[in-house]
């Protein structure tokens, strides 16, 4: 079922933001761009929009599309219909700027106001992680019961998913229960340099600072099956996430690791977020890491003829 929180929060932060400044910053910050760009490769590599797909009439669904920014690029790229779909009124009102001939319309997972088989493919960026494991078990189910016999879905999401219900959820769980109803044709892991610096550099304070499960989480969990650690990074609100869990400030959670050790405290924030002291470097590191520290999983998947609602 839906996160409980999301609704409010969505149209809450959907109200205070403008499609146009949104656009901006995806044009401004080359995370966002490149992020975009992969997953629109993925989907090149496996057809989309070829001439030889299997049914170019029908339309498109972003499922979340927000204020409509892949809607429109993906348009851009492989042309066709797309209808984006919301939980947040506040963003679907403001999604015909980013494309003027599309349609937006307010839904919510599990139930979508569509039609069986009414999909070529169905696009989901960053779902699921709203979505508690009954949630996304119903999720998969309806998107099956949208889509063609030979329609895609390109799902997105962190690797480790968000600070919520569905926190608990790995890819490999998320991998079988996609097999459930699709054929799993490609899983891309799009990691980022910075990712794997700290990365390296928080698996190796966790030998050296006490308390490290109150202050890391449980890094021998795998869910990328590669790095060891799920989306970590220093976000503006200077909170340190590890495997998805938003931690308490990164000053205080420090102090514990190192019993009140004051005078270590700043060194460490500096070694294991590659920031340094001078105020303008630490500002930069506070800009940067945001936008190059984390790491998504990407699946394409084939609803198969007879898959739905299996």
């Amino acid at each position: 079922m839906q996160h409980r929180t999301s609704r409010r929060f969505l149209e809450e932060q959907y109200r205070l933001t403008e499609a146009g400044s949104v656009a901006h910053g995806y044009a401004r910050h080359g995370f966002h761009r490149r992020r975009y760009e992969s997953v629109l490769e993925l989907m090149a590599r496996h057809g989309v929009g070829s001439p030889g797909a299997a049914d170019g009439t029908a339309p498109v669904l972003d499922l979340g599309c927000a204020v409509g920014i892949f809607s429109g690029l993906f348009q851009r790229r492989f042309g066709g219909r797309v209808i984006g779909l919301d939980i947040a009124w506040n963003a679907v009102s403001q999604a015909g700027r980013w494309l003027p001939e599309g349609r937006f319309v307010q839904g919510a997972l599990p139930e979508l106001p569509f039609r069986d088989e009414g999909f070529a493919g169905v696009i989901a960026l960053e779902v699921l992680g709203y979505l508690d494991r009954d949630g996304v078990d119903q999720a998969l189910a309806e998107v099956a019961r949208l889509l063609r016999p030979g329609g895609w879905l390109c799902l997105v999401d962190q690797s480790g998913f968000k600070a919520s219900a569905a926190v608990k959820l790995s890819v490999p769980w998320l991998q079988q229960r996609l097999r459930s109803h699709f054929t799993v044709v490609e899983v891309h892991y799009q990691h980022q340099q910075l990712h794997r610096l700290l990365t390296q550099r928080l698996l190796a304070a966790k030998s050296r600072i006490g308390y490290h499960r109150q202050i890391l989480g449980d890094l021998d969990r795998t869910p990328s099956g590669r790095l060891g650690l799920a989306a970590p990074g220093l976000t503006r609100r200077r909170r340190l996430f590890a495997l998805g869990l938003a931690l308490p400030g990164v000053r205080g959670t420090l102090r514990l690791a190192l019993g009140g050790l004051d005078f270590l405290e700043r060194w460490v924030v500096h070694l294991l977020t590659l920031t340094w002291p001078a105020p303008w470097l630490d500002g930069l590191g506070r800009w940067f890491l945001p936008r190059w520290s984390r790491t998504e999983v990407q699946f394409f998947c084939r609803r198969e003829e007879g898959s739905a609602g299996e």
